[in-house]
Parts: structure tokens; C-alpha cells; sequence
């Protein structure tokens, strides 16, 4: 079973003594880089920060007073767990038959789902109980790690024989999972109060440590009222602007140490303090202590100087400036003085260049038609060369045909002599071997 926990459970990085569940008063966490401190935490709950109100007290079971706090965003993410957990369930229940929906099974399957669920819990509390970790740099809710694995163990059971033969996991289809979400959450398959309801329920069975959940009885609701004034688990809303985040209260060290929002020092120790998610933006902008270049660099000043005592540099450091420039000037003045000569020089040759030109022209023109004369000449005596060269070939050719026939005939008259040589050793040899008698 494979729910995309990942969408809602992502654990930011945390303090090692910080897990989800709050920091155990037995474990103080240290204040990481930027973090709020309880002076810091005591004004917030003096001014009101943001907070909810909070709800009317209810009485309990003999005339006391109930707190019943839960955390926030365990609430929430359980809530989406089970939806999700639900349609995964009814995907498989209608996997491979025709005309059934999601939706149709959901009502059947959420009955079984609860009363799967609440028989689970009570084998999985011992697990719940020791499953977190307090050294985890990412903690997850423990409440939260049995309802999925419960969930899982449903969803298994829930497939059907089409299913099973083709063995086609539907859970690994995250696209078919959001939409069969999104058709029973539009459906209202499931109420988010009913959903709300059974989530409070599974956290008082399996939150055994009192850490997502606040059964406290107090006797009076002035009593009642304090208590939720400082309770650990009451809903918290992040006191920095720009930030919509909910959570409980003993979550705060936590948030309050990678809350994008929170204005922290700057990391280039100037004094402003500016939000996390602004921080480069910040140091490569208008920051004091952003490393600047003096404008006077190009002429010999080869200061760097922070942005926020750029103008007291320059005041600072008018009369080196000055001189600097004074000297670029002169600089500047003798070579452009070389560079005047140097044109004057060019201009001359050029003047001269001009005056001459009219004879060198009539020269060069001279010279050229004796070239093309030459040319001529030696053009002619080349063709005539090639007409001998050719006509000699041609003889050469004639020659060596007539020399070729001729010995072609010797051959001829060679083979016949040969034959008829061979045709009398035959003779002979006939006569030899068959004496007349």
C-alpha cells in the first residue's frame, strides 16, 4: 500500500530533541540559529499573536471542566489520510467491473473502514507508543504512522479477484488516487465533521503520552480559560507576517526555526533584520554590508568598501581621487599627443603618396601592356609547341600500329612452321614405332 504520504506528511528539518510531538520537558532543545526564545514566546502570548479564540469550555462528567485541545495539523493530516485511505479502498473494491463508481462502494467500505480502524488501534498502541524517535531530524506523528499502516493492511484486503489475478495496484497510480479524492470529497462521501470526529478519536486511543491531544480537567472555566492560555497543544497561528502556517503550541521552537517569514539577522551581520525567504535577495541588493567596488577603480583606487559606507569613501578619499584622476588625465594627455604625431606622420606619406601617383600610374600602365606583349608572344610559341606535340604523337601512333601487324605476321608464319615441323616428328615417330613390313 503506497498512499502519497509524501503530499502532506514532508517533515522540515528539525532540532534532534524536537519531534512532533513536542519537546519532553526532560529534553530542553536549544535555540537553533534564528530561533524565538521564551521571552520571545511570552510576548507573543501577552499580545495575542494571531491566536483563535478559544472555544466555549465544556463541562465534563461531574462538573469538571475539559480542555479539548487537539493538535491542529495532526487533525488535518489524519483527516486527509483517511479520505485518501477510503478512496484507495473503494478503487479496489470496483477495480474491473463495469457501471460501479468509486463512489457508490464508498459508503459500505467507509463503515467497514471505521470499524477496521478502531479494532486496529487498540492492537497498535504499543507500537505507537515507542515508533517515534526522539533523535529523528524529520519526526513524523506516530498517531499518524499506524493509521497508515492500518490503512495499508485495509486497502490490501479490499481487493477484489480481477485485482488479485492481474495484480494491478491501483495505490501506484497517484493520478487515479488525487481523482478519486477529489470525487468523494466533492461527493461529501465522508463529512468533514464525522471525519473530524473519528480523527479525535483515533488520537485519544492511540496518543497514549498526552502529546496531540489535551484531556485536562480543570475545575471552574476561569480555571479552564487559564490553562488554555499556556496549553501546549492549543491551536497556534504563525505570528509572522506573510505566514498562514497552524499548528500547536508546543510546535513553536520548531516552526519558528524554519519559518520562511521570520525576519533573522542578516548573514552579513548588517544591522537590519529581514525574512529567511528574502535573505539573497537582501544580500545582493540593498544590504549595508554588500562589498562594493569604489567607482574610481579604472583610475587607481583599488578599495573595496561596504555599500553602507560608500559615501563616507568617497568623501574620505576626495583628494587621492582627485589626484588619481589628475594623473589619468595627464596620461591620457601625452598619449594622445603620440597618437597626434603618429597621424601627422601618416598624413605626410599620404600627401606624398598623392603627388607621386599620376607618374606611377602612366608606369605601371607601361609595364603592363609589355606584359600582355610578352604574354602574347609566349602564348603563340606554347600553341605551336602543342600542334607539333600533337602531330608527332599522331606519327608515333601510325608506327607503332605498322609494327604491331608486322610482328603479328611473324608470329603467324612462326606458329605455321612449328605445326608443320610437329606434324612431321609425328610422322617419324609413327614410322618408327610401325616399320613397314
Amino acid at each position: 500500500f503506497r498512499l502519497s504520504l509524501r503530499i502532506f506528511l514532508g517533515c522540515e528539518g528539525a532540532c534532534p530533541h524536537m519531534t512532533l510531538t513536542g519537546t519532553p520537558p526532560d529534553s530542553p532543545c536549544e535555540e537553533s540559529q534564528g530561533g524565538a526564545t521564551p521571552q520571545d514566546m511570552g510576548e507573543m502570548q501577552e499580545s495575542g499573536a494571531r491566536q483563535p479564540p478559544p472555544p466555549p469550555p465544556p463541562p465534563a462528567a461531574g462538573g469538571t471542566f475539559v480542555c479539548g485541545y487537539y493538535d491542529v495539523t495532526v487533525v488535518s493530516q489524519l483527516q486527509d489520510l483517511l479520505l485518501q485511505g477510503l478512496a484507495s479502498a473503494a478503487m479496489k473494491q470496483v477495480e474491473g467491473i463495469p457501471f460501479k463508481s468509486v463512489g457508490s462502494v464508498a459508503p459500505k467500505i467507509q463503515t467497514e473502514l471505521v470499524d477496521f480502524l478502531r479494532a486496529g488501534c487498540q492492537r497498535a498502541r504499543p507500537w505507537a507508543d515507542h515508533v517515534q524517535d526522539p533523535r529523528s531530524k524529520q519526526p513524523m506523528s506516530p498517531t499518524l504512522r499506524a493509521v497508515a499502516d492500518l490503512l495499508g493492511q485495509f486497502s490490501h484486503s479490499r481487493r477484489n479477484v480481477f485485482s488479485k489475478v492481474s495484480h494491478v495496484f491501483v495505490d501506484d497510480n497517484d493520478a487515479k488516487l488525487v481523482a478519486a479524492v477529489t470525487q468523494l470529497r466533492q461527493g461529501d462521501a465522508w463529512p468533514v465533521q464525522q471525519r473530524e470526529a473519528f480523527t479525535q478519536e483515533l488520537i485519544r486511543t492511540l496518543d497514549t503520552h498526552a502529546k496531540e491531544h489535551c484531556l485536562v480537567e480543570c475545575a471552574s472555566g476561569e480555571e479552564l480559560a487559564k490553562h488554555k492560555s499556556y496549553c501546549d497543544i492549543r491551536p497556534m497561528s504563525c505570528p509572522f507576517e506573510g505566514c498562514s502556517s497552524v499548528f500547536q503550541a508546543g510546535h513553536f521552537f520548531h516552526h519558528d526555526g524554519v519559518c520562511p517569514y521570520k525576519p533573522v539577522q542578516c548573514r552579513q551581520s548588517c544591522p537590519e533584520k529581514v525574512p529567511r525567504n528574502r535573505m539573497d535577495e537582501h544580500c545582493g541588493g540593498p544590504c549595508a554590508h554588500k562589498v562594493v567596488l569604489c567607482p574610481f577603480g579604472p583610475l587607481g583606487c583599488d578599495e573595496t568598501v561596504l555599500q553602507g559606507v560608500y559615501d563616507q569613501h568617497l568623501q574620505q578619499f576626495v583628494v587621492q581621487h582627485l589626484l588619481q584622476t589628475r594623473n589619468t588625465v595627464d596620461g591620457q594627455g601625452q598619449l594622445l599627443h603620440h597618437h597626434s604625431e603618429q597621424i601627422k606622420t601618416v598624413m605626410s606619406t599620404m600627401a606624398g603618396m598623392a603627388k607621386d601617383s599620376p607618374e606611377q600610374i602612366h608606369k605601371l600602365r607601361s609595364e603592363v601592356k609589355e606584359l600582355h606583349k610578352s604574354m602574347d608572344k609566349k602564348l603563340s610559341s606554347f600553341v605551336q609547341e602543342i600542334a607539333d606535340l600533337k602531330k608527332e604523337n599522331a606519327e608515333l601512333k601510325k608506327a607503332l600500329s605498322k609494327a604491331t601487324k608486322d610482328h603479328q605476321a611473324d608470329l603467324q608464319k612462326q606458329s605455321a612452321a612449328q605445326a608443320a615441323q610437329a606434324a612431321e616428328i609425328q610422322k617419324l615417330m609413327h614410322t618408327i614405332r610401325h616399320p613397314p613390313s
